[in-house]
Order: C-alpha cells, then sequence, then structure tokens
C-alpha cells in the first residue's frame, strides 16, 4: 500500500471519534445523496439542515484526507455546526487517488455545484449564497471549484467546464494552495513524494521536473490563478502546522494583493497543529468556530 494511504487511513480511524463524539439531535442528516451516477461512495453526499426554515443558504463542504483517504462522514460533527447557523450543508464526497488521477477531484466539485439547482427543487434553498469550504486537501479542492467559476486560465489548466452554480464565498482551513511546496518537501516515510506519486499516477521518487512536467500539474498551483474576481474569504491557518505551513499566507497575500475581502484567524499555539479546529475541545477551537460562524452570519446579511 501506498505509504500516504496507509498514513492517512490510520489518521480517519483514529481521529475520527474525538472529532465527531458531539450529538446535534436538533440538526436532520440525509445521507448519501448521489450528485454523479457511476463512481459509487465517491461521488455521493450527506445533506445537513435545521427543520422547519423558510430557506436555507448553502454551505459545500470538502473534506481533508492527503488527496488519497478521508471521507464525508468524518466532518459529521463539522457540518452539524454549520448547519445550526441555518446554512444547509452539502458535505461532499469525491474521487480519491491512486484511484483516480488529478483533476478528478475538481471535477467532482464541479459536478456536485451543479447539483444544487436539483437540490433546491426539493429544499428552500437560496443560491444566490453558496459557500465552498474544506479542510486541508479539501481547501484546496474547494478553492479549485472557485476558481473553476472565476478563471478561464485555470479551467484550461484542469481541463474541466464552468459550474452552473457560482460561489459566493470560500472558507479555507489549514488549506494546500501550492501542492509543490508540499509535493516536494522531506517528510517522514517521503509521505509527500508518495501523494505526488498517487495525484499522478507514476514513481517520480520525488524528482520535481518529472512531476511538473505531468498533465495538469499547473492546475495545482491554485495562488497562481487567484485575481480580483475570488469571493469574500475566511481563512483559517497555523504557525505550528508541519503539513501545511506557510500555505495560507501564500493565498492570503494573493487576496489582499488582488483586492479580495479576506477575514483570517492566525493560530500561533504550540499544540495548534494541521486541522486542530476539528478536535471540539481543543483549546483554540471555540476561538476558530465562533470566528468562521460570524463569517457565515455576515453572508447572510448581505
Amino acid at each position: 500500500m501506498n505509504k500516504a494511504c496507509l498514513f492517512f487511513k490510520i489518521s480517519d480511524i483514529t481521529r475520527h471519534y474525538p472529532r465527531n463524539y458531539k450529538k446535534y439531535p436538533d440538526i436532520t442528516v440525509e445521507k448519501n445523496y448521489v450528485y454523479k451516477e457511476g463512481y459509487g461512495k465517491y461521488t455521493a453526499a450527506d445533506l445537513f439542515y435545521k427543520p422547519g426554515l423558510p430557506s436555507y443558504p448553502v454551505l459545500v463542504n470538502v473534506h481533508g484526507g492527503g488527496f488519497v483517504k478521508g471521507d464525508k462522514v468524518h466532518r459529521k460533527a463539522l457540518c452539524c455546526e454549520f448547519a445550526r447557523e441555518g446554512y444547509f450543508v452539502y458535505n461532499v464526497n469525491y474521487r480519491l487517488a491512486p484511484q483516480y488521477a488529478f483533476p478528478a477531484g475538481v471535477e467532482d466539485v464541479v459536478d456536485a455545484l451543479d447539483k444544487l439547482p436539483e437540490l433546491a427543487e426539493k429544499f428552500p434553498l437560496d443560491l444566490s449564497t453558496v459557500v465552498l469550504t474544506g479542510d486541508s486537501a479539501g481547501a484546496f479542492y474547494s478553492a479549485a471549484g472557485v476558481l473553476s467559476s472565476t478563471s478561464e486560465a485555470y479551467r484550461r489548466a484542469a481541463n474541466v467546464r464552468t459550474p452552473k452554480v457560482v460561489p459566493t464565498a470560500y472558507m479555507g482551513f489549514c488549506g494546500a494552495y501550492r501542492l509543490e511546496d508540499l509535493l516536494f518537501m522531506k517528510t517522514p516515510l517521503n509521505v509527500s513524494y508518495d501523494i505526488a506519486d498517487a495525484l499522478f499516477h507514476g514513481k517520480f521518487h520525488g524528482n520535481t521536473d518529472t512531476i511538473k512536467s505531468q498533465p495538469h500539474f499547473a492546475a495545482t498551483n491554485l495562488v497562481s490563478y487567484v485575481d480580483e474576481r475570488f469571493p469574500k474569504t475566511f481563512l483559517l491557518y497555523s504557525k505550528s502546522d508541519t503539513f501545511c505551513g506557510g500555505q495560507g499566507e501564500l493565498l492570503s497575500e494573493k487576496l489582499r494583493n488582488s483586492g479580495v475581502q479576506t477575514e483570517e484567524f492566525i493560530a500561533r499555539g504550540k499544540k495548534d497543529g494541521h486541522c486542530f479546529h476539528l478536535f471540539p475541545f481543543h483549546k483554540t477551537t471555540p476561538a476558530v468556530m465562533e470566528r468562521a460562524k460570524a463569517f457565515l452570519r455576515s453572508l447572510r446579511s448581505v
């Protein structure tokens, strides 16, 4: 087994309960809505909402997992928290490497967005407010979904179409936004090299020139496609993040230089590691979640 797959599989198993032990009896969950046929669980989504509201702004959540593992089920508690804010939370899976090469995950996020008008026939969705969000690899794919709606150059690089529904805001949590910084760095057991091998279906052994020559590699540098058309953004990044450290700063600088309204939560604690916000009991998590929820409330008041 690819070492990256093993590493992130163990992470999913050991961290699921600590991230999802809280109960949310006030939130309705509908599981396994299929947004694209032919790929089984990879293109299914879970729906979270507070019953009885006259209308729902939409939040599309994309899970992390190092591009090779992860599942929507591991973000249940996070989605319930956002549903309590009155959002209809559309928690999507996507095709994972190495079974599916890049940019399959980008294509899936676009397809998930395209299904929102169909969902709006069943639920009173307000498609004038659609937030794309995710953590780690999910932050990458959700940001790529935004760029698919704002940048023709990105669509060409990733070979994707314009989504039918345009995201109006973005939230990135401990995200990856320029993959070459991650794929070429030294990590224990060379996990980063294994992610590159999985994403591009090769055995590159960290050979940067060979990886960069792969089709669609340019589409892994999201920062280079960001401009003033990128929507209002909330970013969480941590100074103690050993996996995606420095990535949030890259995106933040590009957004601000492009004149995009951007809010940040910069975690500075020594224990504020990668995606710490998924643990409800973590010391810094309540402050992060309150800022994120305030951001969501501000979108509803526009």
